[in-house]
């Protein structure tokens, strides 16, 4: 753990996602090797999607794709991110559609890798709060029964 990790979280718990964005990208740059840059990197797109930066959370995404050990509770992870941007904009705004589609293409990917079928990690799914948002999106509801 870095200064900046305190920093970013005592921003965060103060709901100064602005500032909390800036000390976890400083906490990356002295992340001492490649896992705890990653954890760093979720951090940040944690805070980026309160902060309700969906071009930044977007390229946060693509960084956490790219790490080589890749699970799918990196993926559940990234979702539950785009969940959170998406509840900062109307239903019929063009920023929650592709918070939706970044949402959707996630889970899909966490399904995919065996998320699921934990009969817990499903059950963690469909209780988790941060999804209801898209409650009215027939994706969603389509991907939900699909399950």
């Amino acid at each position: 753990m870095s200064v900046y990790w305190g920093i970013a979280e005592s921003h965060e718990g103060l709901e100064q996602f602005a500032e909390a964005i800036k000390a976890w990208k400083q906490s990356i740059e002295v992340a001492p090797n490649a896992t705890e840059k990653h954890i760093r990197q979720m951090r940040l797109a944690m805070a980026l999607a309160n902060h309700g930066n969906l071009e930044e959370l977007t390229q946060v995404e693509q960084e956490l794709e790219s790490f080589s050990n890749q699970q799918s509770e990196t993926y559940y992870r990234i979702a539950r991110a785009f969940a959170i941007c998406a509840a900062n904009f109307s239903a019929e705004s063009q920023p929650f559609l592709t918070a939706s589609t970044h949402t959707l293409d996630a889970l899909s990917k966490a399904r995919d890798m065996g998320q699921f079928k934990d009969p817990a990690s499903l059950k963690r799914f469909t209780d988790d709060e941060v999804f209801e948002v898209f409650e009215t999106v027939e994706e969603f509801k389509k991907f939900i029964d699909e399950l």
